[in-house]
């Protein structure tokens, strides 16, 4: 577990790159590790999800990630 939440502080921490590439991929690898269900984001950690960056590739996939959230939050 505590690997899985080092995994996860470490995606949070690229997501704050100046390099859109490295926030792009961190957000599809939050998504990825998100669908597994195996881990759970608090409220701090939601906030930092890029929906207010300025490349619109990475405000998309944050914007895709933020409805499957809500889509499986309504399931449960």
């Amino acid at each position: 577990m505590a690997s899985a939440s080092y995994h996860i502080s470490n995606l949070l921490e690229k997501m704050t790159s100046s390099d859109k590439d490295f926030r792009f991929m961190a957000t599809n690898d939050l998504m990825t590790e998100l669908q597994k269900d195996s881990i759970k984001l608090d409220d701090d950690s939601e906030r930092k999800v890029l929906l207010e960056d300025k490349n619109g590739e990475v405000q998309n996939l944050a914007v895709k990630w933020t409805i499957r959230k809500e889509l499986r939050f309504k399931q449960k």
